[in-house]
């Protein structure tokens, strides 16, 4: 599981939240969409939770 979340305090209370209810043994939090997207190149996921208001990726 890939939790995107850059407020450090709602992504902490997603991850602790999500680790005492799913099965899955590696849950990662990443503060950017650079982050995450860099993480599902090396690695596959089954489940990925998004702030939808991240700021805007810049594209260098």
């Amino acid at each position: 599981m890939l939790i995107v979340e850059d407020n450090p305090l709602i992504g902490e209370k997603i991850l602790n939240a999500s680790k005492r209810v799913l099965p899955f043994k590696n849950i990662r939090l990443t503060p950017t969409l650079h982050e995450a997207i860099s993480y599902l190149k090396e690695t596959d996921v089954d489940i990925v939770t998004l702030d939808l208001s991240l700021p805007r990726w810049q594209w260098n």
